[in-house]
């Protein structure tokens, strides 16, 4: 035991000696002049010595991007584990054929269990797509805004939007280019404690995740699929779903992206058009089928 207190305060006093610089945690992202850290030259590097900044780039493109799928943004669950996490996890879609709903896809684990309860998995990052990025610097320079700006980033309803955008900085979040949300609003979208499940979509969570992409001044693309039901089960009117559908929609005007689109599962008529007035994206659509099996109660996705 002494012999670790030991080691521990030789730890403790080499950091104060030698403490580490700290700089922008996006600083290869920022134009202006701020702190930034020294950078050996890798000249004994094949990848530096040898090959041009082009063929590096290509290298990084084709390691940390995919065109073809979403990168997934979750919530990261650790059950049992007490140290601290980061609040949320990634990886690459492998289901981009499905049918279902986009929120539905086979990535997020979920399996039906009997008696009529969902198992939802801890969540697990295997891929090491950061990896790269931390071998050196020069290699994180040069690759954090590849990571940035060509992925297409995919969240399944409102809450980790919100918790990857609070768990990178404001020059990280900027660098986005594309991101695409699926979502279903029900009449528990308004009720007290449905922020603590999901699914629905909480309306104040939807309405926070669209102030912050009013914000975003470089946005290219926006892809939102949304789905409107009376309850989970499918029941209810259709003018029912169509005010849930509207409130919802009310929520995503004065977005500054170059292209946004909106997927919906009803077709309203055109009085509704009408009283929820000009809309700055363009409607799709498209009634998907719901994996009843699975998603069926109400509260089977809770945090």
């Amino acid at each position: 035991m002494h012999s670790i207190l030991g080691k521990l305060k030789k730890l403790q006093l080499k950091a104060r000696r030698h403490p580490e610089p700290t700089y922008h945690p996006a600083w290869p992202l920022c134009d202006e002049e701020i702190s930034r850290p020294d950078m050996e030259p890798q000249h004994g590097s094949p990848l530096f010595g040898t090959l041009s900044a082009e063929l590096r780039i290509m290298i990084y493109r084709a390691v940390l991007t995919d065109a073809s799928r979403f990168l997934h943004i979750c919530l990261n669950r650790r059950d049992g584990v007490r140290r601290r996490v980061r609040s949320v996890a990634h990886y690459w879609c492998v289901d981009m054929e499905s049918q279902f709903p986009k929120w539905q896809h086979t990535c997020y684990g979920e399996k039906f269990s009997p008696p009529g309860q969902e198992f939802r998995p801890i969540t697990e990052t295997d891929d090491k797509l950061l990896s790269l990025l931390l071998t050196c610097r020069i290699i994180y320079a040069e690759a954090m805004p590849i990571l940035y700006r060509e992925n297409v980033f995919h969240f399944r309803g409102g809450p980790p939007l919100l918790a990857f955008r609070a768990s990178i900085s404001p020059r990280q979040w900027s660098s986005i280019r594309h991101i695409h949300i699926s979502s279903i609003h029900t009449k528990d979208s308004c009720m007290p404690g449905a922020e603590k499940k999901w699914p629905p979509e909480h309306i104040e969570t939807w309405d926070r995740c669209f102030e912050i992409l009013r914000g975003d001044k470089t946005l290219e693309t926006l892809r939102i699929d949304l789905m409107a039901r009376f309850d989970m089960w499918g029941g209810g009117s259709a003018h029912n779903t169509e005010l849930i559908l509207m409130e919802a929609l009310r929520k995503m005007r004065s977005i500054p992206a170059k292209f946004y689109e909106v997927e919906i599962n009803i077709d309203p008529p055109q009085e509704f058009w009408d009283a929820l007035g000009e809309v700055d994206f363009a409607v799709i659509v498209r009634e998907r089928q719901y994996n009843e099996t699975l998603y069926y109660h109400p509260t089977s996705l809770q945090f």
